[in-house]
């Protein structure tokens, strides 16, 4: 049974997501197109890939509200299933850390391990402080 998230919590999280401008923008190109799509001004299609008839809208450029691409949950996840880490680095097998609980969490290898060599650096220089 997942946690129960308490909403102090929960708006701690959503006002930190807001708080940053692309994160806005996007926020702003959603509620514009579900307001479009209650107006009936934006028709919901099937998913483009594979015809099914429940699809969510996929924005390629988030300065286009209505420029939107239909595509089942399935197929919109496929579409956000990176293929390269937020540096750069490839995402292969080899190179793919799986996290725990649902295995959902993918990470960097590479990453992982500057990161890992980082925090042991900073690590070394607060015991040197303290021992000084």
């Amino acid at each position: 049974m997942p946690k129960k998230i308490s909403p102090e919590y929960r708006r701690a999280i959503h006002l930190n997501y807001t708080a940053k401008p692309e994160n806005r923008i996007k926020l702003r190109t959603r509620e514009r197109c579900a307001w479009a799509i209650k107006a009936g001004k934006l028709i919901r299609q099937p998913c483009e890939k594979c015809s099914a008839e429940k699809s969510e809208t996929h924005h390629d450029d988030y300065s286009k509200p209505f420029d939107v691409r239909w595509l089942c949950r399935r197929c919109h996840a496929a579409e956000h299933h990176k293929s390269h880490c937020i540096r750069g680095h490839a995402l292969t097998p080899d190179n793919i850390i799986i996290g725990r609980g649902n295995g959902h969490r993918r990470g960097c290898r590479q990453c992982n391990r500057a990161f890992d060599s980082r925090k042991r650096i900073i690590k070394k220089q607060l015991q040197a402080k303290q021992q000084n």
